[in-house]
């Protein structure tokens, strides 16, 4: 179980990895309107987006420290969030939090990127799906594109699964754009597992 939690995280930073560097080019602007959510008595709270996570039974989160080392950046990168050199490829992504179920490895990740200019959902969705086709050491397959309402707000919603290194992984992205900020939510579960992906979701509600 610990091996193939292991392929699925790595599995998810990759993904990841190829979504942050599908966005715009580097912005130029340096100035940041955007300050990373925070954690409290294990509520997760976003006053730019909206929203908050309240943790179901059996899920973890990743403290700071775990988010750096699962992510391959440096814990000052994961603290310091959005920075003032918007130009820096580390200080235009938000990593916000990594989220997981102890029993059956389904996970949630959310990050926030700073983009060079307002950008659809729907074109960023594009510039990712060019990126995975590229990949050689995993299979992908796209599903369909959908409109859900996570915290009182409609995300764009895209489902794929990917086989690597024998594993099966189901994925889906939910993407939602504020000004030139995109969030992204990517939850990621092992085939019949999905319903927990939907509880985590449903804790995720309008900023109170």
């Amino acid at each position: 179980m610990k091996k193939n939690g292991k392929r699925i995280a790595c599995l998810v930073s990759l993904f990841l990895l190829f979504a942050l560097l599908a966005g715009c080019a580097p912005s130029n602007d340096a100035s940041s309107a955007y300050d990373r959510g925070t954690w409290s008595n294990g509520v997760y709270k976003n006053t730019f987006f909206g929203i908050q996570l309240t943790l179901p039974e059996d899920w973890k989160a990743d403290t700071d420290e775990e988010l750096a080392e699962r992510m391959g950046v440096a814990m000052d990168t994961v603290a310091q969030g959005i920075g003032a050199d918007a130009s820096s490829l580390k200080q235009r992504v938000s990593y916000e939090f990594f989220v997981y179920n102890e029993k059956t490895l389904s996970n949630i990740s959310f990050n926030v990127e700073k983009l060079s200019s307002s950008l659809s959902e729907e074109d960023y969705l594009s510039a990712v799906k060019l990126q995975l086709e590229k990949m050689e050491n995993i299979q992908v397959t796209f599903g369909e594109e959908t409109s859900v309402s996570i915290g009182g707000q409609e995300w764009l919603c895209h489902s794929m699964t990917a086989v690597s290194q024998g594993s099966t992984v189901e994925q889906k992205t939910y993407l939602l754009s504020k000004d030139t900020y995109m969030a992204c939510l990517t939850a990621s579960y092992t085939p019949g597992n999905s319903t927990d992906i939907d509880i985590l979701l449903s804790g995720i509600t309008p900023l109170s």
